[in-house]
């Protein structure tokens, strides 16, 4: 038996005579002093155990605590709770870290059924942090829902340190909500059965992705993923979270179970539900649940009696007899149901198979009243709706841009993006911020999601991260909004139904990146942070106020105030309200940006300093040893000081600023003379000590000494060296003239940045000594007790001089720091061939285009620092130089990348890198130097670079059909040695490519014929050294080709896409015989079968770019042919003319048929396929040889058409007495010729034609042609 060691309480309350939804019927605030009215007794424990408490609450003063020790049940008058649909809402809240329930000392909140069996509705566990503050709403289960009814907490284990709170109790009649009717799912669902379109619009089925295992016979499931959950043999399971979404991989219920499902979705893979089960819903609202398999026992009840059901299955489905539902029905299947059923709703698959006594009632009221959630006549609103995503990604922000919608922000006042790589948006917290106009895509209604990853830097009171006002301009009301106040963190919504607002403990400050998420649901608001909720309220449904006004990350909408101070990114907007799960999804994929850490706060200063001065010093936040980067966010830095005297500073604390490289500047004056140290706190705190340049963090303050200044300057230029020899005044607070005339003083200098140098500067014109090196001069001094001297240094970097008193005055030494920057920078590649100039298509061939690692690709570029004469600065050192390429020519063409864009200068004043273009042209090159000690150096630009050229060409070809395309001049076939070609619109297109030595398109290989812009340098006339090969290599005969017809049309050369096409046209080619007869079986008729071949020379251009098949970078003349092969479509016969002897009456007209036949392998047949009078265009039939009485001109010849073979050749009727006989010969086609007498030579074919009777001739057995 379960052992409970907390507090079992009943709440009681008089009968509710007419009560209507929105009624209260009952309601405790556990206001009064000591013990907790009479509405919970204890039946254990004793009064410090179970009370009202002021430690803590949700309305003031008091609330219910819990520990262990107490428990108890009531006999007092009983909730009457008949309604048709009610929900529990309470404030409830673990204890303070000291008095925190830990693992395992849990809450379980019950209710008792109509029966007066105990049932669990929902556990909250110990071991959540302490002070987790639950704004719990629960839609009563129909077991609920009767004039008897009692709850209880019990706490399963714990002491009298262990301590839950509990407030603002309240039962409340809901009422069941109705959507609007859905017109367009009668269309679907129109009769009590179905199987006809329209559909629904499914949504994509949701998987689990977790462990989680449930099991047992009383259970309370939130919304989520679980991989199982098995409700025992007449167990319960409550599903409780209103309008959430459960991933469910297998669900059991075993015999007579019951489950009651809260309205939302449910995507469950595997669902068994055994002999006696039974789902109902707890209004209102909708269940939808979509399965992939279903299991369905006798006896099953689903939806009876209870709201409204969509019960979706994605396969087949097949249910046991005597089952129960009331809804809708859906397969994408079949839907088989056995005998003794009833159905009340409607049912729609591909195919319905009812049992036996089956009964179908169809109600359209379930099938308007129910929320397809866009199934019906529209999408299905599962999966999250992402409307606006600000990546905040760019460089600058002038714009905001939303890459999902184009909803694009303006960043005023300063507010922009920091970082590298990866960027993110910075907002000082003074008036930064970034506004979104209004779009109604923006409004939630229902459901309203915002995600946002922050970094804060303070926390000021009320700090806006992102919020859409209500009310024109914002009156302190936001439809939805994330913010800090009063020391907490608070997600705020507006409803229809008043304010919804929850809270939770602050993000760290400047710590690491949070994620925060808002989501509001028609009847929750959840805040989360780190992927997890951390506060949420539920509440009656309801919907957003709606609103015109912008949307403002920072800031409130307005006025001007609540700015936030920090970094944010990665902001999304979603129109859907967001799972636990979807939430936990991004966390878990979503990285932000690294934050770069506070390696150490360097403090730069000189050493010494003047009582009678302000000392200048320079902080710098460096991100790591060298601090070659700085800290890409705010850094407050407090000073101190160690000595007698009192140390002043200009400001303190001093705020460094995201991304100062050059550091903040601040001045410290100090009155006594002695040595003081410096130290520095920073926040956030730096991860190593503070670091004092040059010399340690020691200064030395003294009476008297030197001012200095130099101002910095340009390589090579002259400069002022100003020096005034002061000691403190009477008054001691200013600094007076210490003396005047000639003085002996010190000079010397060292290297500062970089450290070590080749050359010396000039000081008055003469060299200084070599560094660290005092040189003595003598210097005279005006009455002010001040000198200028001329300063110059032939190089570039930072200097510091070091002036000392050479004599006896007692002066302390000082120190002055000047950067000298180079003039300009120079740019330029010395390897042969490089100009470019007038005629750009004309110059000569510089390199190849491609990218780096491709030895015909790259060249030399020198880039380098210099004075104005070009002499170079050795001493020049500076990384990240950005390299940029400008298009020259051809104009319109399109700018290449380079191989390298950034070069790091690091050693004699210059670098010397293996350059690359990576398309066809002329070009200069930009070098951009960043600031140089905080000093602009201007950009340079070289002279003209080219001419590239492409590194290959890639070749294709294609045709309006598919090959073989040869289309022949006799329908569908072509006699041997008859001339055949490519038919109309079928001409072969073959594609030139222009590739670089990377294999992508150099799109400025084009410009055919524009002047200067030429740089299309493949001649068409090239392509004229084709050929044509024959495939057949059982053809006894050759095939021959013609190109003196020929034509090639350039078609796009003149453009810049790299891409040239030419079509070949009038190539004409011959099948030719091999002798004036046959050859047994290899001249068989046959598929023509040619390769066009292209020679590597014919792909070459004039620059010698050329087909490279390979990729060698040879041309092989075999390798780097282009062969078009398996040409084909047309069926090649060795062909002839057979003509019959024909005799008659000279009175009658005689027709000659003239066959024309082709060679099978074994014997010649009547090429029936032979219709076109193509084959006989030059065919004149010549009449000769007349004999008897017959002459020339007593007959005449009518040729007729060709006809499946067959020619009718008709000779009139010569007349009486014009008796006689002639020949008539067939001269062309000469490929229709054989050799009829054997001689072996090719003859036209003839034959005897006769007009009259003959008597007294000899006779002829047979007379015909010769085969």
């Amino acid at each position: 038996m379960k052992k409970y060691y907390a507090i079992l309480l009943l709440i009681l309350t008089s009968l509710q005579s007419f009560a209507a939804p929105g009624d209260i019927l009952y309601q405790n605030t556990f206001s009064d002093n000591g013990d907790v009215n009479g509405d919970w007794d204890r039946t254990s424990g004793n009064g410090n155990d179970f009370q009202a408490n002021t430690s803590t609450f949700s309305s003031s003063p008091r609330s219910l605590r819990i520990r262990d020790g107490s428990g108890g049940i009531s006999d007092g008058d009983l909730i009457d709770a008949a309604v048709p649909s009610a929900e529990v809402s309470f404030w409830l809240r673990q204890g303070s870290p000291s008095n925190a329930p830990e693992s395992g000392e849990d809450l379980e909140f019950y209710y008792m059924d109509s029966g007066g069996s105990w049932v669990l509705l929902s556990t909250y566990l110990g071991a959540d942090a302490s002070g987790t503050v639950y704004n719990v709403t629960i839609a009563l289960p129909a077991g609920a829902l009767h004039d008897d009814l009692r709850f209880q907490f019990n706490m399963t284990s714990g002491g009298n340190t262990d301590r839950w709170y509990v407030d603002d109790f309240t039962v409340t009649e809901t009422g069941v909500v109705v959507p609007p009717p859905v017109v367009a799912c009668l269309d679907v669902f129109s009769s009590g059965t179905q199987t006809t379109p329209p559909g629904l619009t499914l949504p994509t089925f949701l998987y689990n992705s977790s462990d989680t295992e449930l099991s047992g016979d009383s259970l309370s499931v939130a919304a989520g993923e679980y991989e199982q959950i098995e409700v025992d043999e007449d167990g319960t399971v409550n599903f409780t979270t209103i309008g959430g979404v459960y991933r469910i991989d297998e669900l059991e219920l075993d015999e007579n179970a019951v489950a009651t499902f809260a309205p939302g979705d449910y995507f469950i893979n595997e669902l068994d539900l055994e002999d006696g089960a039974e789902i109902i819903v707890a209004g209102p609202g909708t269940v939808r649940i979509f399965v992939n398999e279903a299991s369905i026992g006798s006896n099953v009840s689903i939806g009876v009696g209870t709201p409204y059901i969509i019960f979706v299955v994605y396969d087949e489905l097949e249910i046991d007899e005597d089952f129960n539902f009331e809804g809708v029905l859906y397969s994408t299947d079949s839907v088989e149901i056995d005998e003794d059923s009833n159905i009340t709703g409607a049912i729609h698959a591909d195919s319905i198979d009812l049992g036996d006594d089956v009964t179908v009632t169809y109600s359209t009221s379930l099938i308007t009243g129910a929320d397809f959630n866009g199934m019906c006549g529209g999408s299905p609103d599962i999966e999250p709706t992402l409307v606006a995503h600000y990546e905040m990604e760019e460089a600058f922000w002038g714009s905001v841009i939303d890459s999902e919608s184009g909803f694009n922000g303006t960043a005023f006042n300063g507010a922009n993006t920091v970082g590298t790589s990866c960027r993110y948006g910075q907002f000082d917290g003074v008036d930064d911020y970034v506004q979104i106009p209004h779009q109604a895509a923006l409004n939630g209604s229902n459901a309203l999601t915002y995600v946002a990853y922050i970094r804060p830097d303070s926390w000021t009171g009320i700090d806006q991260i992102m919020a859409k006002s209500v009310h024109g301009g914002g009156s302190g009301r936001a439809q939805m909004g994330l913010f800090s106040e009063g020391g907490v963190f608070k997600g705020r919504a507006e409803t229809v139904n008043g304010r919804r607002e929850i809270q939770a403990p602050l993000p760290t400050i400047a710590g690491e990146w949070v994620q925060v998420a808002l989501v509001f649901s028609a009847t929750s608001l959840t805040l989360y942070q780190d992927g997890l909720p951390v506060a949420t309220t539920s509440f009656s449904s309801t919907t957003l106020v709606q609103t015109t006004d912008p949307l403002n990350i920072s800031k409130r909408v307005g006025t001007d105030t609540y700015y936030f101070h920090g970094l944010i990114d990665d902001v999304r907007i979603y129109t859907s309200a967001l799972t636990d799960q979807d939430i936990l999804d991004l966390y878990n994929t979503v990285t932000p940006c690294s934050l770069v850490a506070i390696d150490h706060i360097l403090i730069s200063h000189d050493n010494s300093a003047l009582t009678c001065s302000d000392e200048t010093i320079t902080l710098t936040a460096c991100a790591n040893a060298d601090c070659s980067i700085v800290a890409t966010s705010d850094v407050s830095v407090t000073l101190s000081t160690t000595g007698v005297g009192t140390s002043v500073w200009s400001e303190n604390p001093v705020i460094i600023p995201a991304n100062s490289s050059l550091g903040v500047t601040v001045s410290l004056t100090h009155r006594t003379a002695e040595t003081i140290t410096l130290s520095a706190v920073s926040i956030p705190a730096s991860t190593n000590p503070t670091v004092c340049s040059p010399a340690g963090c020691d200064i030395t303050f003294s009476d008297t000494g030197f001012l200095l200044s130099l101002a910095d300057h340009n390589s090579c230029s002259t400069a002022s060296l100003n020096i005034q020899a002061v000691q403190l005044s009477e008054t001691g607070n200013s600094c007076a003239p210490a003396y005047s005339g000639n003085q002996s003083v010190d000079f010397s200098f060292n290297y500062a940045n970089p450290i070590t140098g080749t050359r010396v500067p000039d000081l008055d014109s003469a060299n200084m000594a070599a560094a660290t090196v005092v040189q003595n001069r003598t210097i005279n001094f005006d009455v002010t007790a001040s000198a200028t001297l001329d300063f110059a240094y032939q190089d570039a970097g930072q200097l510091t001089i070091t002036v000392a008193d050479g004599g006896t005055n007692g002066l302390a030494s000082a120190n002055v720091n000047t950067t000298v920057t180079p003039d300009k920078l120079m740019i330029a590649t010395s390897d042969a061939n490089n100009a470019c100039s007038g005629n750009f298509g004309s110059c000569s061939v510089f390199r190849v285009a491609g990218t780096v690692g491709n030895a015909a690709s790259e060249f030399n570029l020198v880039i380098s620092g210099a004075c104005a004469d070009d002499s170079v600065t050795p001493n020049f050192a500076l990384d990240s130089i950005a390299l940029t390429s400008n298009l020259v020519a051809p104009s319109g063409g399109s700018n290449a990348s380079l191989g390298i864009t950034s070069v790091d200068i690091n050693s004699a004043g210059s670098v010397v890198v293996n350059q690359t273009l990576s398309d066809v042209g002329a070009y200069t090159i930009t070098a951009t130097a960043p600031l140089y000690f905080g000093q602009t150096i201007p950009a340079a630009t070289s002279s003209t670079i080219g001419r590239f050229v492409p590194d290959r060409f890639s070749v294709t070809v294609d045709a309006p059909t598919d090959t073989p395309f040869f289309v022949d001049a006799s329908c569908g076939f072509t006699y041997q040695d008859q001339e055949f070609g490519f038919g109309v619109s079928e001409n072969p297109v073959i594609t030139i490519t222009a590739l670089n030595s990377a294999g992508a398109v150099t799109r400025n290989y084009g410009g055919a014929g524009v002047a200067n812009n030429d740089f299309w340098k493949l001649d068409a006339s090239a392509l004229s050294s084709r050929r044509y090969l024959n495939q057949i290599a059982a053809f006894p005969g050759s095939l021959n080709f013609s190109l003196v017809s020929s034509s090639i049309a350039t078609l796009d050369a003149a453009d810049y896409d790299g891409v040239s096409r030419f079509s070949i046209e009038g190539d004409l080619l011959t099948y030719s015989k091999s002798a004036a007869i046959p050859v047994a079986t290899a001249d068989a008729n046959f598929d023509a079968q040619v390769t066009l071949n292209f020679t590597a020379e014919s792909l070459t251009d004039a620059d010698g770019v050329f087909y490279d098949a390979d990729n060698n970078n040879l041309r092989d003349d075999a390798i780097d042919d282009f062969d078009v092969t398996n040409i084909g479509s047309t069926n090649i016969r060795w062909g002839r003319w057979f003509i019959d002897n024909a005799f008659g009456s000279e009175l009658q007209p005689q027709i000659v048929t003239a066959q024309a036949q082709y060679f099978d392998g074994t014997n010649f047949v009547l090429n029936t396929d032979d219709n076109c009078s193509s084959t006989i265009t030059s065919i004149n039939p010549l009449l000769s040889n007349y004999s008897g009485d017959l002459t020339s001109g007593e007959t005449t010849m009518t040729v007729g058409s060709m006809v499946s073979g067959l020619l009718p050749i008709t000779l009139t009727a010569p007349g009486n007495g014009n008796d006689g006989s002639l020949i008539i010969t067939l001269p062309e086609p000469g490929w229709m010729m054989y050799d009829y007498d054997g001689d072996g030579s090719s003859d036209d074919a003839t034959a005897q034609v006769t007009f009259g009777i003959f008597q007294g001739k000899p006779p002829v057995i047979i007379w015909r042609q010769v085969y």
